[in-house]
């Protein structure tokens, strides 16, 4: 059945970008379906098209709860754990995305669907560079960057990227589709680690027969899917491989030219990207790659230089296993890291040996996760120098005061940015422009910092 097979009544949960995307598709597509917007925020007014209705708060929870709607399209950051979704299902709502209408809407076809813990924003752009450098007309839609719903598809490749919120209840399967890796995260959502990695999954599960390109190195994904048919894995010491700085293909090393990303889990990536389009016939020459034209996305692992230091914007990083991979980059140099941010449970047992080892000389731990560290971390790390601050001013304060010239500061949460930040941008960008104010005017070894 299609979604809107005999459908008469919508309603669009969440009207941000996406939200207002979905709307307009659906009264170019279905002009006679009513439609309402549903907000969780109580009191929070729209200005919305003649004939549109609004509901907000315990309103729009009741309407929707009591099976008020045919189809309901809701925002990916909305749970399908919530009762009232459970509820409107067993009512006979049918509770879709916008992504499930952009593949029912467009089909499959030269559709590359994307996803992974960590790294498929990278991975979805660095496919895109290479399959329009073989003269390709692809682009990229999805989570992080233009809204697929009311997007027509490329003529050759549309990359899909997509997170755990979206691959949560697609209804099919892109025509290929990649899975970089898996670690705990988004657990609230999802309810449980294991119903994330299953969510997760579902892009790689839900239709099997479909080409898959896989991490084999990732021991989660190997263990879930190792079983799985028609799958090319990446990190197998055959495909693709990443070690260290070096990329290899059946054995033999890859010549990388051009903008090259740092770090393994980089070059993972770019391994995955690479398996990809050998399978689409878009590499001339398997062990050449030239990633000429490739700039690193904002707020992953952004290098810039102030006052003598290399300030590195890490702030995509959620996980502890981004803090770890960040940290293998610049080990050997003296790092002063920041650290900690929204509490999701995160598991940071690996992380002092990663510290230790990498030669970090100070931690500036911001709530809430940071409070845990500290206590998590006593007497494991007595080598390096570890202050609570209150916000991330503090702690750039902090660090530029007892850093010495050609020393790294670098922001790798190993946390969301929820407690103080709308977004991992904004922490990005306020981290940038704290380095700009306290790096030019620190001295440079003054020692101190904040109490």
């Amino acid at each position: 059945m299609a979604i809107f097979d005999g459908a008469r009544t919508l309603g669009i949960w969440g009207y941000g970008r996406e939200g207002q995307a979905v709307h307009r598709f659906v009264r170019a597509q279905y002009s006679g379906i009513a439609v309402t917007v549903l907000l969780d925020q109580a009191d929070y007014a729209l200005e919305l098209p003649k004939g549109v209705a609004l509901l907000n708060g315990d309103s729009a929870v009741h309407a929707i709860a009591q099976g008020r709607f045919d189809v309901i399209v809701k925002s990916p950051g909305i749970s399908l754990k919530r009762q009232e979704i459970v509820d409107a299902k067993a009512a006979g709502t049918r509770v879709t995305s916008s992504t499930n209408l952009w593949l029912e809407a467009n089909g499959v076809a030269g559709t590359i669907g994307v996803t992974g813990t960590k790294g498929k924003s990278t991975t979805s752009t660095l496919i895109l560079h290479m399959l329009r450098a073989a003269g390709r007309d692809a682009k990229l839609l999805g989570n992080a960057g233009t809204a697929a719903i009311g997007e027509a598809p490329a003529v050759d490749h549309t990359i899909l990227e997509l997170s755990s919120y979206q691959t949560a209840d697609l209804d099919r399967a892109p025509a290929l589709v990649v899975v970089n890796n898996l670690y705990p995260e988004h657990v609230p959502w999802h309810g449980s680690v294991e119903a994330y990695y299953d969510d997760k999954l579902r892009l790689a599960t839900i239709e099997c027969h479909v080409p898959a390109v896989l991490n084999y190195r990732d021991a989660e994904i190997r263990k879930r899917l190792g079983e799985r048919a028609n799958v090319t894995w990446f990190n197998d010491g055959q495909g693709y491989t990443a070690v260290g700085a070096s990329l290899s293909y059946q054995g033999r090393p890859v010549s990388l030219t051009g903008a090259v990303p740092k770090g393994e889990h980089n070059l993972s990536n770019v391994a995955a990207a690479a398996t990809v389009a050998l399978l689409l016939d878009a590499l001339e020459d398997p062990w050449s790659i030239d990633l000429g034209g490739f700039a690193t996305l904002p707020h992953r692992m952004e290098e810039f230089a102030v006052g003598g230091l290399t300030c590195v914007d890490d702030s995509i990083s959620t996980v502890p296993q981004a803090t770890m991979a960040a940290l293998s980059v610049y080990a050997g140099r003296p790092i002063h890291l920041i650290l900690g941010g929204s509490e999701r449970g995160q598991d940071h047992a690996a992380l002092p040996d990663a510290i230790r080892a990498a030669g970090v000389v100070s931690l500036w731990l911001l709530p809430d996760t940071g409070r845990r560290m500290e206590a998590e971390f006593a007497g494991r790390l007595d080598e390096v120098t570890m202050t609570p601050v209150a916000d991330l001013d503090a702690a750039v304060r902090g660090a530029c005061e007892l850093a010495d010239e050609g020393d790294v500061l670098l922001l790798s949460p190993a946390a969301p940015s929820f407690v103080q930040f709308r977004s991992f941008e904004e922490r990005g960008a306020q981290f940038r422009a704290l380095c700009e104010r306290y790096a030019d005017n620190s001295s440079p070894g003054g020692g101190g910092g904040p109490a």
